[in-house]
């Protein structure tokens, strides 16, 4: 996910007194290329998943059950998004609470530490009387969610194949798995 820069909005809120002041017009000209240049300028994307949390989990699921484990993950975040794109139309902040639960353990278990923070904060919204930041927290929250996805695809592609479940005989000569 991508946030503002701290950096370049001091820079650009420097900008903007430097242009209520008296320059010449060639100044102002510099001064204006400049905030052009830096409009819409956002922070490099930093890493959205705690790489350690992440491979804990998949070591714990084992070769055998990760990509399933994986696969049930994209099919629950599919759900939280369902759900939460239908909250958000309506304004249901009850049904917001259920889904950033969700969300919450989802986001946590896997080391998606931003998306963790926000479906936290979009919680914690959901419960005040008047929730102004519901909808853009919402939105932000949906785009959250669909990298998570993204990634957890990506992952589950890049996983070998599952490996064939070993038959064994039990007494009467019978396989079982």
């Amino acid at each position: 996910m991508q946030t503002r820069d701290p950096l370049m909005d001091t820079l650009r809120q420097r900008l903007g007194a430097l242009l209520a002041m008296d320059l010449p017009a060639p100044a102002k000209d510099a001064v204006r290329d400049m905030l052009t240049l830096t409009e819409g300028h956002v922070a490099p994307a930093k890493d959205t998943i705690d790489w350690q949390t992440f491979d804990g989990l998949i070591k714990l699921a084992g070769p055998s059950a990760a990509h399933d484990l994986l696969a049930q993950l994209d099919r629950d975040l599919a759900t939280v998004e369902q759900g939460m794109t239908t909250a958000l139309s309506v304004g249901g902040t009850k049904a917001v609470r259920q889904h950033t639960h969700v969300l919450i353990a989802l986001a946590g278990s896997v080391g998606a530490t931003e998306l963790y923070e926000l479906a936290l904060s979009l919680n914690t919204v959901a419960h005040r009387p008047d929730p102004t930041d519901l909808i853009p927290l919402g939105q932000k929250l949906l785009h959250g969610t669909a990298q998570l996805r993204a990634f957890v695809r990506k992952q589950m592609a890049a996983m070998p194949p599952h490996p064939t479940p070993v038959a064994h005989h039990d007494k009467t000569g019978a396989s079982r798995p």
